[in-house]
Order: structure tokens, then sequence, then C-alpha cells
């Protein structure tokens, strides 16, 4: 549950980052929500692929492939150091990250996706 509790954390901080103030969360926001943690939890491409927003996507990708190609596509500075810390294999990425919550969710998603420890659900 710890590792679920951390990945939907690290979503729901990109989903926040990434929508105007002013904004609701739409029916899309939320579908990108759960297949971005369906994805990243499980190491599932198929749940990437969903995901509209393309900085959400690339993430995901990024993360789930391990590959930092996917994370430099990613425009917003904070999600793309929480991405390079995946894909990399290294948690200096996080440190770059200026706000402390979203800095602190990085290096509890790294530690959990190092240990191999994230085989929860989303739902």
């Amino acid at each position: 549950m710890r590792v679920l509790n951390i990945i939907l954390l690290f979503v729901v901080t990109i989903s926040a980052e990434s929508l105007p103030i002013e904004s609701n969360k739409t029916k899309v926001d939320i579908n990108d929500t759960i297949n971005s943690c369906l994805g990243i939890s499980k190491k599932n491409l198929d749940y990437c692929t969903l995901i509209i927003d393309k900085d959400k996507k690339s993430t995901c990708f990024g993360i789930v492939k391990r590959d930092s190609g996917y994370c430099a596509m990613v425009k917003d500075e904070d999600m793309k150091n929480r991405c390079l810390s995946i894909a990399l294999s290294d948690i200096t990425h996080c440190d770059k990250i200026k706000d402390k919550d979203s800095k602190q969710v990085c290096k509890s998603l790294y530690r959990e996706i190092e240990s191999e420890e994230n085989q929860e659900d989303c739902k």
C-alpha cells in the first residue's frame, strides 16, 4: 500500500502542476492520472499510451522504459527531473526540483522503484 500511495502522490503532483490554477479536473485529467499510476506501478506501456497530456505521457514512457530520451521531451522542468531520476537511476535529479514536497515525492518514488517493490494496484 505504501508504494501505491507514493505513486499516486507522484502522479497527482504531476497532474496538479500541469493544470491552470483556475481549471477544474476534467475526465481526461482523471483518466491521465489513473493511467499514469497504472503504467508506472505495473510497468506497462499500454497504460502510458492512453495518456492524453504530452508531458505526462512522456514521463510515463520515460519511467517505465527507463529511457531519458522521453524525459528530454518533457517541458515542465520538475516533471523532467522526476522522470530523469528514474530513467537514469540518479536520485540527484530529484534535488533539482524546486518544490519541497515534489522533491520528497520524487525521492520516495525513486527509492521504491529502485527497490522493485512497486507491484501494487492503483484501484
